[in-house]
């Protein structure tokens, strides 16, 4: 395979149901599998021609395979037919033709109400991570590939999460700010291999992370903001917007400062209880407090507009209809709002981060989630 070759390939969107790669039932090979039905899925073909040897050449772009390799990928055809995601119609050997149809699905059709929510990936990328040097990182592709897909899943959506790219267009999905212990949970994997994967992807430009050595001490435990996650490529808005909540939200000394944010933090959980109550007929209150749960309201739907995780619990604007001093004038505000950021209270997950990831190689988030001296963590999953 000639350099020229390989810049000359062009990449291709593969779209993912998150409930697909999410799903903990299906295997590494299975979701590995799955990347690739996707990226060689039309909308105009249902039956399709599927040879473990130029499925490997579409991750690898080789014909070397071992016998072993074949396996994974006929396990994983298996796992996908075993949770009804596929149909086998014929087979001989390595050979087969399987009905694609269940998998299939229109992205410009999902929405709130179906809950199709999906996750956008490009085979440039899948490939990078299949042909990583096992001699340097010595890891199952399979899970890492699940790990990637699982990161970008997380990234934000919405108009509140757009930015503009150096050719004039817009994109979103470009920045995720969970915490290790969710990459953990929804890619199945433990910390600590969530922090060698991270190492990996790094290395190899696939991803970039705004790492944390900042660290905040409320009530004798840590807390904190989570790191900022996005793709190498876009590593100038990942670090601008890593700066700007740390300035807003990162460690500072004074004691004040930091009654100052976890008040900020109590009054929205305050609002959100009171909002629950309002509309539930619950309790009533003055018309100063309505006007606060509004304006929470409304900002809560700014901020997660999009967002999959939290589409069906926007709050419901039109509720406050009927309180005739609810107004657009309850929402100006002299001083410019800052972007909402989700900070955990008591956690020890959710520490912001140094611009470069390689000149410090873990975070305080990292850091606290590494295992002791008397552990003995060795195998990467």
């Amino acid at each position: 395979m000639t350099k020229s070759s390989e810049e000359n390939r062009l990449s291709q969107k593969v779209f993912l149901l998150n409930n697909v790669i999410r799903d903990k039932t299906i295997s590494d090979n299975g979701i590995l599998v799955y990347c690739y039905l996707r990226a060689i899925q039309r909308t105009d073909m249902n039956y399709y021609p599927i040879s473990v040897d130029i499925m490997d050449y579409f991750f690898r772009h080789t014909f070397d395979i071992e016998s072993r390799d074949k396996k994974k990928y006929v396990d994983g055809l298996n796992d996908l037919e075993e949770h009804g995601l596929i149909h086998k119609i014929n087979e001989k050997k390595y050979n087969f033709e399987y009905d694609l149809e269940p998998i299939y699905f229109d992205p410009t059709k999902t929405n709130k109400e179906n809950n199709l929510w999906f996750t956008v990936v490009y085979t440039d990328e899948l490939t990078t991570i299949m042909q990583i040097d096992d001699k340097k990182s010595n890891v199952s592709k399979a899970k890492l590939i699940r790990y990637f897909v699982n990161v970008v899943s997380t990234f934000r959506h919405g108009k509140s999460w757009t930015f503009v790219l150096s050719d004039g267009k817009e994109t979103d999905g470009v920045i995720g700010f969970s915490s290790i212990e969710v990459l953990s949970n929804i890619s199945n994997i433990s910390k600590d291999t969530v922090l060698a994967y991270n190492k990996i992807l790094e290395e190899n430009k696939i991803l970039y992370i705004y790492r944390a050595n900042d660290l905040l001490l409320i009530d004798n435990e840590i807390s904190g903001i989570t790191n900022t996650y996005g793709r190498y490529k876009y590593k100038k808005f990942i670090i601008d917007e890593g700066e700007d909540h740390k300035k807003e939200y990162g460690y500072c000394q004074s004691v004040e400062s930091i009654k100052h944010k976890t008040a900020k933090t109590s009054k929205r959980k305050s609002l959100g209880v009171k909002y629950f109550n309002l509309v539930s007929g619950n309790k009533m209150y003055d018309k100063e407090t309505i006007i606060e749960i509004y304006k929470y309201a409304v900002e809560f739907n700014k901020r997660h507009e999009n967002d999959g995780y939290c589409e069906n619990d926007l709050k419901d604007i039109y509720f406050f209809d009927q309180f005739p001093f609810i107004t657009e004038d309850c929402l100006k505000n002299k001083d410019k709002a800052k972007r909402p950021f989700p900070i955990e209270e008591k956690s020890n997950d959710d520490i912001w981060g140094e611009a470069d990831p390689l000149e410090n190689d873990f975070s305080i988030e990292e850091i606290i989630d590494m295992p002791g001296m008397n552990e003995t963590k060795h195998n990467i999953e």
